[in-house]
């Protein structure tokens, strides 16, 4: 009998073994991780997480990551105080990586021709925001969204310590309701991004869907950076 109990436990162990999951985890600046060897995630991931963004100022990320979001669960809007200063967000968890492919809101409209006007302005890093008004496109709303993207360092002085850069952006935003209500909560990290603080006007009218990332989390940070880049200079005050 003890010898049965053995063997049901092994095997037992070696299908949790083989169901495991894999996932890339990677962060780049200006580039891609499509490079990158899958590596084990912890015992609560249920998903490989990627997102791919662009802030203001033209700086690119794209972020690979374990997630505890089950597979199918996406994220896809843009923010815009002006046509030069956009924050474009797109992130989906998949069970494979070779089938997340997130994409930018590449149509998102850069004419106001709606009723809408918002206040809008952007800062990186505690810089002054200087607050004007844009008029919006057809569906579109207004949103005020701090958000932080964490790094560490490759710095050889000052390897592995933690770099945030800080992003405050008001403007006109084809957000969802559902992506609204998520990011509303406060402190929902995607990835390597934490979405600080987003008001939506007008509020929301409807509950989430289960197909949207309510708080996909990275397991580490990775490397391989442009560090020279204003996007990370050290925050004011």
């Amino acid at each position: 009998m003890r010898s049965i109990l053995v063997f049901g436990l092994l095997a037992a162990l070696t299908v949790v073994a083989v169901e495991s999951l894999e996932c890339p985890q990677c962060i780049n600046i200006l580039s891609d991780c499509n490079d990158t060897a899958p590596t084990p995630c912890p015992v609560d991931s249920q998903s490989c997480g990627v997102t791919v963004a662009r802030w203001p100022g033209d700086f690119s990320q794209m972020d690979q990551f374990c997630s505890a979001e089950p597979p199918g669960s996406s994220l896809n809007f843009a923010v815009r105080a002006t046509n030069q200063e956009l924050f474009l967000f797109a992130n989906e968890n998949c069970r494979e990586k070779e089938t997340c492919t997130p994409t930018l809101s590449a149509d998102f409209p850069k004419v106001g021709k709606s009723n809408t006007e918002c206040p809008t302005c952007s800062a990186l890093n505690g810089d002054s925001c200087e607050v004007r008004n844009e008029i919006c496109g057809e569906g579109e709303r207004c949103v005020d969204l701090r958000a932080q993207f964490s790094v560490r360092s490759t710095i050889e002085a000052t390897v592995n310590s933690v770099i945030s850069s800080q992003l405050e952006i008001k403007g006109c935003s084809n957000i969802s309701d559902a992506a609204c209500i998520q990011l509303s909560e406060g402190n929902v990290v995607v990835g390597n991004i934490t979405f600080q603080h987003l008001m939506c006007t007008p509020e929301p009218t409807m509950t989430p869907d289960s197909n949207t990332t309510s708080n996909s989390r990275g397991t580490g940070m990775g490397t391989n950076l442009d560090m020279t880049s204003a996007l990370f200079k050290e925050p004011s005050g």
